[in-house]
């Protein structure tokens, strides 16, 4: 049985706090109207006893009445419980707890729209004291607050103190943004504000830097290895570039190839040395031209002993009648559904690269069949595997038929 229902007229208003009956209390505090003698102390162990060990209280009824009392205004805050669901009139079901919309601060206006510390919620609306603000999560005094002095956020630092709304620095101390500073040692704020020596100090208003480093704007730079500041401040090197003795120069592996950093281990347009271009059927591999893989190499040049009808299946291996053509390395008499017959060749037009989209449409060297479009790809020796930073945008894959990456200029790979 609800005991709240044994006493007519109550508001059935409950709530825990450290107070006359221990820790975690529930009680039915008093209204105006009720008699403040023995008999309603009586009704309120009668309310307590059920719900104490709810609350986290023992129920017993022995405990000091003042333990865990605040001594100021008080902490415990009346929590009207919902009866089945509903709450009393001028209150609103917020879950946990019926809250008067219009009065709690912890509920002002609509569930779990909280105040400010230290406002009020008046008619649903949330208001600070007289002579202060809200400032983010606080109300603020503008006058003397070192945190929001003269305006929300604006901080005297920790040096500094607010006074009519302006800030007030110590001697030999200046203000700047983000607090006081003593411009001839602070390293954000050296000789003038905002002014910052980076990983260097402030002596005398002047930013040192350490041995073999220089000031370069905010920062202190080697100029014999900075990649940003490389012999010289705000010189900066390529993305691939790397800086030895304060000069640019294209790290080990590469070559300057009209003015571009080359690996000529398997760049195919300069393979083994600037200028050295492979052909069709080649690829770049070790700095030497080689067939791509899935060709070999019959009488000096590369050809697909998948598809060629003089090579079908190996060197010298000619297709004829009654079976001209070669599909797959076998001579047949005609090509399977799915592989288009150019002259004697049976290829897939969508990834060959010597058929790319149709007979007779070659890729060249630095290109890769993507779904029968010839794609242009840069090698990328940098990235052992996928996903690779070097590629910017464009698609990392590796290259058909073998494990190098390689970023081609398309959005899916071959």
């Amino acid at each position: 049985m609800d005991d709240r229902r044994q006493i007519p007229g109550e508001r059935r208003r409950l709530f825990c706090t450290g107070g006359l009956f221990g820790a975690g209390r529930l009680t039915a505090p008093r209204t105006p109207a009720e008699p403040r003698g023995k008999a309603a102390r009586f009704l309120a162990l009668l309310l307590a006893v059920p719900f104490g060990a709810a609350c986290g209280g023992d129920a017993s009824g022995d405990a000091d009445p003042d333990a865990g009392r605040d001594d100021g205004a008080g902490d415990a805050r009346d929590v009207i419980l919902p009866e089945g669901g509903r709450c009393p009139d001028g209150y609103v079901n917020c879950g946990v707890e019926c809250a008067d919309l219009a009065g709690d601060p912890l509920n002002c206006g609509r569930c779990g729209d909280a105040c400010a510390a230290g406002a009020a919620c008046v008619s649903g609306t949330c208001r600070c004291p007289a002579g202060t603000v809200r400032c983010g999560p606080a109300c603020a005094d503008l006058s003397a607050d070192p945190l929001n002095c003269g305006r929300c956020g604006w901080s005297c630092g920790p040096d500094g103190t607010c006074d009519s709304g302006a800030c007030i620095c110590p001697p030999r101390m200046v203000l700047c943004p983000g607090g006081c500073a003593d411009l001839s040692a602070d390293p954000a704020n050296c000789g003038l504000c905002e002014r910052r020596c980076g990983a260097g100090s402030c002596v005398s208003g002047d930013c040192a830097c350490p041995p073999g480093t220089i000031v370069c704007g905010d920062t202190c730079a080697d100029l014999s290895s900075d990649p940003r500041h490389c012999g010289d401040c705000g010189v900066q090197c390529d993305a691939e570039e790397v800086c030895s003795a304060g000069d640019c120069l294209c790290p080990a592996g590469m070559l300057d190839c009209g003015g571009n950093c080359t690996d000529v281990s398997s760049d195919p347009d300069h393979c083994g040395d600037c200028g050295a271009a492979c052909a069709d059927a080649e690829r770049c591999d070790g700095g030497e031209c080689a067939c791509r893989p899935g060709l070999i190499e019959c009488g000096g040049r590369c050809v697909d002993p998948a598809s060629d009808p003089a090579h079908c299946g190996g060197c010298d291996r000619p297709c004829a009648a009654p079976a001209p053509v070669c599909a797959a390395g076998a001579c047949v008499a005609a090509c399977p559904g799915d592989l288009r017959r150019c002259g004697a060749a049976c290829v897939d037009v969508l990834r060959h690269p010597l058929y790319c989209g149709g007979c007779g449409e070659r890729c060249s060297a630095d290109e890769v069949c993507v779904d029968g479009d010839c794609e242009r790809f840069a090698p990328a020796p940098l990235c052992p595997a996928c996903p690779c930073d070097d590629c910017m945008g464009r698609s990392c894959c590796t290259y058909p038929g073998a494990s190098s990456v390689v970023c081609v200029s398309a959005d899916t790979c071959p």
